[in-house]
């Protein structure tokens, strides 16, 4: 560009040279040949970028629709009903930059935008390499957090097989044994519905959500009743491979943990049964529960209400920010387990020191927001 050609700012709007080539579907090369021979009205700036009079630069139907993201019919609608102005150029049309800022800002074209851009994203769902895209995104977010998870679950087995040599397993009918069976059970479950959730099958992890909460009331029932008639009755009952309902198991912790001093023990009880509740949900068939394997699209703006159907998830989750919510559940599951554990385990084993330390060290790390444990994972 030479910076010697001289310089006439008229009156009016100035368009940027890359605007300006998109309304006249040309390169901003073309722009910056027209504007130095001035067959446009611009100037050229001291780092030489062009600007153009807008009175100078027309629309077409194309290129409206283009930069209004709607489609170059809708604009032709427009011109013919009247409510878009233009002059005739031969077999097409010419929209004058005022006329395009007036539309614009009438906020009629509102409703084919709206139509326009749901039939786009319903074409990018319908895209299976856009949908791997994005899908890729949410397993890189998950990643370090299902790590962290199993580096947990590990170290629960890890020091679960430590104290087996310390038990009888096999002949051992106390309180302590059966409870440290049921963990072993747990871990398994925890082992499970991670890998589930990793490879996207959220619908077999959920189920698997109530066995390892049920296990953990069960295993904290046999411990903190023993001694008790019922708990001795039930633990022999249990052995001979009856089912003790988990009803019984938080009715008796909730008199356990009262009679101990626990506070807030009435907003426990409320807790425990939304959480049996939430996961019963999920493992019954549950309406909202089948439903969270259905997907869907919907908008609702100018062009009124929309849904685009996507269908059911038979296997996998076919969009994965679904196992981001169910990761978050588990933690918390998890982090529950890792109580128990202290629980049932720190003082009838009981647990040495470094043991102790490590999982109340993850109990930590659980207690944190997810803000904060994205921080130390990246950390």
């Amino acid at each position: 560009m030479n910076d010697d050609i001289p310089v006439i700012k008229l009156k009016g709007t100035y368009l940027a040279e890359t605007f300006a080539a998109r309304i006249a579907r040309v390169g901003v090369e073309e722009i910056r040949k027209k504007v130095s021979s001035k067959e446009l009205r611009g100037f050229i700036s001291s780092a030489g970028e062009v600007s153009v009079l807008s009175d100078d630069v027309f629309f077409t139907p194309e290129s409206m629709a283009s930069i209004m993201h709607v489609s170059k019919e809708d604009v032709i609608d427009w011109i013919k009903s009247g409510e878009l102005k233009a002059t005739q150029s031969g077999e097409d049309y010419r929209i004058s930059y005022e006329e395009y800022s007036r539309f614009g800002q009438s906020g009629m074209w509102m409703g084919k935008f709206h139509d326009r851009m749901f039939e786009y994203m319903g074409s990018v769902i319908d895209n299976g390499r856009m949908i791997e895209e994005v899908n890729e995104g949410f397993r890189r977010g998950m990643k370090p957090h299902i790590d962290k998870a199993r580096e947990v679950i590990e170290y629960l087995e890890q020091i679960h097989t430590y104290y087996e040599k310390n038990l009888d397993i096999l002949n051992g009918k106390s309180a302590l044994v059966v409870a440290f069976i049921i963990m072993s059970r747990m871990i398994s479950i925890l082992y499970s519905a991670l890998n589930l959730i990793e490879a996207g099958e959220i619908v077999g992890a959920s189920v698997l959500f109530r066995s390892v909460y049920e296990g953990e009331n069960l295993a904290k029932y046999f411990i903190f009743s023993e001694g008790t008639r019922e708990g001795q009755q039930n633990l022999n009952k249990w052995l001979n491979s009856e089912w003790i309902r988990d009803s019984v198991c938080r009715k008796f912790l909730v008199k356990h943990f009262r009679k101990a001093g626990f506070e807030n023990i009435d907003k426990l009880q409320e807790l425990q049964s939304k959480q049996y509740d939430y996961y019963s949900k999920l493992t019954h068939l549950n309406y909202n529960a089948i439903m969270e394997s259905y997907n869907a699209y919907f908008s609702s703006g100018p062009g009124g209400d929309k849904v685009h159907r996507i269908g059911f998830d038979y296997k996998s989750a076919r969009l994965l920010r679904k196992s981001v919510g169910f990761l978050g559940c588990f933690e918390g599951l998890l982090q529950s387990v890792i109580i128990t554990f202290l629980l049932c385990f720190q003082k009838n084993l009981p647990l040495e020191s470094s043991h102790i330390d490590k999982m109340m060290e993850y109990n930590r790390y659980y207690q944190k927001s997810v803000g904060e444990r994205n921080k130390e994972l990246k950390s």
